[in-house]
């Protein structure tokens, strides 16, 4: 009988096979049995968030990190521990009237509406039972479970998109000062500068703001999208050429079957360049440093 036991709605070990449990090598990094536990949670909520979308017949796609590994890996790559999907904005917004009546324990949609204090620009599926807690914002007062990041896809409009990202990067940096509201004590004073001068009160106001500009041009005719919510990496608010996902195909990742988006290659060489490279050694790690990630413990024993 297999020793372990992770709080999923599936059975992850009948799912993927004890030998996927083990610590091994992936491109001279070492993945260890705590890594591959949280991709084993990773890709159960990704199942969780397919499983709806397939139901209604959402269109969904795998993005950033996670396409590119489902590209050149098959799979994780092997220093990331999470993963990523987009929507069409109309999709989106179903899967957000849908998700919450669909889901059950230990799954939790995580938007402003559901969880009051959570106030990021983009929607998480949560795992409730397992914890990531990253730095400055551990007391925010949000529900910290290991999640799949849910990002819309919005028209692209070239005239007004730089003036429409400086006044989205501002409430959204708004929203993201408020969530680190009783974590300044851990601040160096040059991010306690930065937090105050970002600080809102309102970050309702500000996180509408961001999904108003966002929609803006919507059925506008244009011919790309753009992922406007998200401002931390630029390259996902370029232009996205609405053709790379007119089609999708079916491709392996760790032992299941995913669909991507038959434009891959030039989405990919939008947001990484040459993706087929690896990155050096000493950049192989973790993108999300100072999380707190436990894959069998609910993030409330952290807190």
């Amino acid at each position: 009988m297999s020793k372990i036991s992770l709080p999923t709605g599936r059975d992850m070990v009948n799912l993927l096979g004890e030998v996927f449990f083990r610590e091994e090598i992936r491109c001279e990094y070492t993945v260890t049995e705590l890594m591959k536990k949280i991709w084993a949670v990773n890709l159960d909520l990704y199942l969780e968030f397919v499983r709806i979308c397939d139901k209604y017949d959402l269109k969904y796609y795998p993005y950033g990190g996670t396409l590119l590994g489902a590209v050149r890996h098959k799979g994780f790559i092997p220093w990331d521990d999470d993963m990523d999907v987009c929507m069409p904005r109309l999709e989106y917004e179903k899967f957000l009237q849908i998700a919450p009546k669909e889901l059950s324990l230990p799954y939790f949609l995580q938007t402003p509406f559901t969880d009051p204090y959570y106030f990021r620009t983009l929607t998480r599926l949560i795992n409730v039972y397992t914890t990531r807690i990253p730095r400055f914002y551990k007391h925010s007062g949000e529900s910290h479970g290991m999640m799949l990041d849910i990002f819309p896809l919005d028209d692209y409009n070239e005239l007004t998109h730089n003036q429409d990202m400086k006044e989205i990067a501002l409430s959204a940096k708004r929203c993201s000062q408020y969530l680190k509201r009783n974590d300044t004590g851990l601040m160096t004073p040059e991010h306690y500068s930065n937090w105050e001068k970002y600080m809102t009160n309102n970050p309702m106001k500000e996180w509408e703001n961001v999904q108003k500009i966002a929609q803006k041009y919507n059925n506008s005719g244009s011919a790309y999208y753009s992922c406007k919510v998200f401002i931390l990496d630029g390259r996902c608010n370029l232009p996205h050429n609405k053709k790379w996902f007119e089609t999708t195909e079916i491709v392996d990742f760790e032992n299941q079957k995913i669909k991507i988006p038959t434009g891959y290659d030039s989405l990919l060489k939008l947001l990484y360049g040459d993706y087929m490279k690896y990155p050096p050694l000493e950049k192989r790690g973790t993108w999300h440093s100072g999380a707190i990630i436990d894959p069998e413990k609910p993030f409330t024993e952290y807190l």
